[in-house]
Order: C-alpha cells, then sequence, then structure tokens
C-alpha cells in the first residue's frame, strides 16, 4: 500500500473515531430513570386530575407516557432511558408544553410539581420551535459534515503529493 494512501485511511479513521467520541452520550447505555410529580391548577393549590403527563425525546418525538394523574395530582414515569426530554401535559384544554426540557438521570429523579397556566402557552415552543437548542441529530449532522470536509481535504493533500513523488521519480526521458 502506497504511503500516502496509508495516510490518507488512517486520517479518515482518526476523524470518524473522534467524531464518535466526542458525540457519545456520557451516562451508560441502557440506564434508566423514575420520574413523577403533582400537576395543580394555575392556582398552585387545586390538584388537576385525569390529566396526562408525557415526556417527548429529541427529534424523533418518541413519548413516554404517565397514567393520567390520580385524585391529588401525582403522577408517575418508570423505567424511562436517561436524557433530556421536551415536557407536555395533555387536559381536556389543550396541551401543555414546559418552555424549559426535563433532564433524567439513573435512578430515581426529584419530583416536579406543575402549575397548569393557560395564558402561558407559546405556539412556537409547542411545534418544537424556538427553544435555542439544537437536537442530537443535527449535532451529528454538523458533525459528519465537518468530517467529510476533513476527509476531502485530506485526500487532495495526499494526492497532491502522491503525484508530485510520482513526477519526481520517473526516469529521464
Amino acid at each position: 500500500m502506497a504511503p500516502g494512501r496509508f495516510r490518507s485511511i488512517a486520517a479518515a479513521t482518526l476523524s470518524v473515531a473522534l467524531v464518535w467520541v466526542f458525540s457519545a452520550p456520557l451516562t451508560p447505555a441502557g440506564a434508566v430513570a423514575s420520574w413523577g410529580g403533582r400537576v395543580f391548577e394555575s392556582d398552585r393549590v387545586t390538584p388537576r386530575e385525569g390529566v396526562v403527563v408525557s415526556l417527548a425525546e429529541g427529534p424523533s418525538e418518541a413519548t413516554l407516557r404517565a397514567a393520567p394523574t390520580r385524585a391529588d395530582g401525582t403522577f408517575t414515569i418508570d423505567g424511562a432511558p436517561t436524557g433530556t426530554y421536551r415536557l407536555k401535559v395533555e387536559a381536556p384544554e389543550g396541551v401543555f408544553v414546559s418552555s424549559e426540557p426535563v433532564k433524567l438521570e439513573a435512578g430515581a429523579n426529584t419530583p416536579m410539581a406543575l402549575a397548569l397556566n393557560p395564558g402561558a402557552i407559546n405556539a412556537k415552543q409547542e411545534q418544537g420551535l424556538g427553544n435555542g437548542e439544537i437536537s442530537s441529530m443535527t449535532e451529528y449532522l454538523i458533525a459528519g459534515g465537518v468530517t467529510l470536509f476533513a476527509l476531502l481535504v485530506i485526500l487532495e493533500i495526499t494526492d497532491d503529493d502522491d503525484e508530485t513523488n510520482a513526477t519526481n521519480h520517473l526516469p529521464p526521458g
């Protein structure tokens, strides 16, 4: 194998490995979380019964749903994969979406009290826009694009070196 070709393959492999290492999640695979809390009316005193709390995950919008809240407004979600989620509460008067993400870590997480405030719904947030975050899929696409660009630059540089070396070693003719 030509030295220039070997350098190209080694550089490409190193680039892919670096992207993989820096984009890997820090929590162990298969780690699960439990989380819960209480849902209240906007007065923050009256419990809400029968509303459904759910967590939506990333670009796939995979949803984890709790059973409807009990008479005291309590809910629980067990066995959720660790990660960051968008919080939604489905009630007869509409869907309430939190402007702040919920981060679940392995094991039991701190319970949360939620007060439903009908005037605070933001249509952009409900559609997943304007929350100022970049999804993990977007991060992977950006990292892949940067890696591909670096690979093309490396290939171009090493191809020029190979052509230069080849012309310098030609027998006089």
